[in-house]
C-alpha cells in the first residue's frame, strides 16, 4: 500500500531543488557580471570554468526535477487509486 507521507516528503524535495537551482542560476549570474569587469586573463577563464560548471550542474537539477515529478505524479495516481479501491469496500 502506498502512502500520502513519501508524497510530502517528495514535494519538499522538489521545492527544495528549485531553490537549490535558483541559487545556482544567481551565482551563475554574478560570476557572469565579474568577467566584464576582470583584466587578468586567467582569473577570467577560471570564471568561465564554473559559469559552465553551474550550466552542467543545473542542467542535472532539470532532469532530476523532471524525473521526481514524473515519479510524484505516477505515485499519486497510485494513491488515488489505492484510495478509491478502499472507499469502495467501506
Amino acid at each position: 500500500m502506498i502512502t500520502k507521507q513519501p508524497l510530502r516528503l517528495q514535494a519538499l524535495q522538489i521545492e527544495a531543488l528549485k531553490i537549490q537551482r535558483e541559487h545556482l542560476l544567481i551565482v551563475k549570474k554574478r560570476h557572469k557580471s565579474w568577467i566584464i569587469d576582470t583584466a587578468d586573463k586567467e582569473i577570467d577563464r577560471l570564471r568561465r570554468d564554473i559559469i559552465a560548471l553551474i550550466e552542467e550542474m543545473v542542467s542535472q537539477y532539470d532532469s532530476l526535477l523532471e524525473a521526481l515529478q514524473k515519479q510524484g505524479a505516477t505515485d499519486k495516481v497510485s494513491v488515488d487509486t489505492e484510495v478509491e479501491a478502499i472507499s469502495s469496500i467501506e
